[in-house]
């Protein structure tokens, strides 16, 4: 185990705060340990209106509480300081409702009490609201083998694979052309359930078909890969984002069992 906040900052799973925390309280070192209580404290104590959900406004404060840290701590107090100005913000200078002032040891100090300003107090920009994607996933097999095509090595979902899918809700002739474009000729073609996955910043909402393809029009592909079912497992790495629709294409059962697996 490293003995130096630095170091301890490069092991997998540790962040800023857990460095500072092990690094201050184990070892002495006078290295912050800046959490959400601690950025309360110090933007209200700074009337600071930086956007505490940015990186920058982190940073900075980190940098702030270092040099406050070594200017005037004890390395033997150096984790029951960080320890104090946590347990401030999640005690008196509290996240819900109206602080605790009166209790405050660094009243006198404060921007925000002196204002009045606390509900100001911390900044932190709103989210965005997710992007929705509308998509038709295609599900293309003949008897043993189901076509899936790899993204693009950089990007959402880098580098795995997926069914065809078509931007947007597309009906029965454009699916149908679209399989006819890929050199392949449907038989048969059924709804599928609709779909939806949610990543950090994008919805996936999803409808789907089932493509029966001839075996004959299967052989050679203009896009894509035909896999043999038994081996979409083992071999190539389908994204949550299609589990709903991989299950049945994997068993090559019809819509209607489908609509009965998901509940529908």
């Amino acid at each position: 185990m490293p003995d130096r906040g630095n170091e301890i900052l490069t092991l997998p799973g540790i962040g800023a705060y857990t460095a500072g925390a092990i690094a201050s309280r184990v070892y002495g070192e006078l290295m912050p340990a800046v959490d959400g209580n601690v950025l309360r404290v110090l933007t209200r104590l700074c009337e600071d209106g930086s956007d505490i959900s940015k990186e920058r406004t982190k940073k900075e404060a980190i940098a702030w509480m270092t040099d406050v840290m070594q200017s005037g701590v004890q390395p033997t107090e150096a984790g029951a300081f960080n320890q104090a100005l946590m347990e401030l913000g999640a005690t008196v200078c509290v996240p819900n409702g109206e602080p605790h002032c009166g209790e405050c040891p660094w009243q006198d100090a404060c921007g925000a009490f002196a204002h009045g300003t606390w509900d100001q107090y911390p900044v932190k920009a709103k989210a965005k609201a997710r992007r929705i994607e509308e998509k038709t996933v295609l599900l293309l097999q003949d008897d043993n083998r189901v076509v899936l095509r790899k993204r693009p090595n950089r990007g959402l979902l880098a580098g795995l694979y997926e069914f065809p899918w078509l931007e947007g809700y597309v009906g029965r002739k454009a699916c149908v052309e679209y399989v006819r474009s890929l050199g392949a000729e449907p038989l048969h073609i059924e709804a599928l359930p609709e779909a939806k996955h949610i990543f950090s910043h994008v919805e996936w909402h999803m409808k789907g078909y089932l493509i029966r393809l001839a075996d004959a029009g299967a052989g050679q592909l203009s896009e894509g890969l035909l896999v043999a079912k038994d081996e979409i497992q083992r071999a190539y790495p389908i994204p949550a984002a299609f589990e709903k629709y991989a299950g049945f294409v994997q068993l090559g059962i019809g819509a209607e069992e489908v609509r009965k697996q998901m509940d529908l």
